[in-house]
């Protein structure tokens, strides 16, 4: 209760909307860095290929991490030729393997992009495509 100017009592019904809007600006405080805690807490996406460099005709693997749990990853190239290889489930943790890609294009610089269907992340690998030297044979 407080005062009025001429000495009289009187309530002042604002303060318990000051409380309601103090503790309401609180909590979207409170969410706000815990999102921002849990998005930066997620490991960077990473691709990582098997090898760097393959002839054609033999196969490499490729392992995607730091993708949301169970979301789908689409592993795809560009370079020379562009393309889809085919979309994979990440597991718990937010990884997946793409394994034995045959390797059928032509010789040349690739990139290796994984790209979470959901999460919109992506990360990459370089890749050299090399033609088999017969006279080695």
């Amino acid at each position: 209760m407080h005062r009025a100017p001429d000495g009289r009592a009187s309530t002042d019904r604002r303060h318990p909307r000051r409380w309601l809007l103090l503790a309401i600006a609180t909590a979207l405080v409170i969410a706000a860095a815990t999102t921002a805690f849990v998005l930066r807490s997620q490991p960077s996406p990473r691709l990582v290929l098997s090898t760097s460099l393959v002839k054609i005709g033999e196969t490499y693997s490729a392992t995607a991490s730091g993708f949301s749990p169970r979301e789908g990853v689409r592993f795809s190239w560009t370079g020379p030729t562009n393309g889809v290889m085919d979309v994979f489930p990440a597991d718990s943790g937010g990884r997946t393997t793409h394994g034995r890609i045959l390797e059928r294009d032509p010789p040349g610089h690739y990139s290796i992009i994984a790209t979470g269907l959901i999460s919109k992340r992506t990360a990459s690998a370089a890749l050299q495509v090399v033609q088999d030297d017969p006279v080695r044979r």
